[in-house]
């Protein structure tokens, strides 16, 4: 997995869930509130892909407006939950 570009998005991800393995958290979640999410499944999948690498608990994934992201997720990547 090549490390995200220092200040984006990913990268930022991806430290959260280093954090949330290390000290043993539940939960990560992976959420965009924007339209303009859905899109850029290609890449959500491979965000949701690297954290699951990363982190071993819940991953939580929302994205507005993005409903095949969550559906390939749930899929493709294993315990997956969808925000109501």
């Amino acid at each position: 997995m090549a490390k995200p570009a220092e200040g984006s998005y990913a990268y930022f991800v991806y430290h959260v869930a280093a954090l949330a393995e290390r000290t043993h958290a539940e939960i990560v979640s992976v959420s965009v509130e924007m339209s303009s999410a859905n899109p850029q499944e290609a890449h959500f999948r491979r965000l949701i892909g690297g954290v699951r690498k990363i982190f071993s608990g819940q991953l939580h994934c929302d994205v507005a407006s993005g409903k095949d992201v969550v559906s390939a997720a749930k899929t493709s990547f294993g315990s997956v939950q969808k925000a109501n």
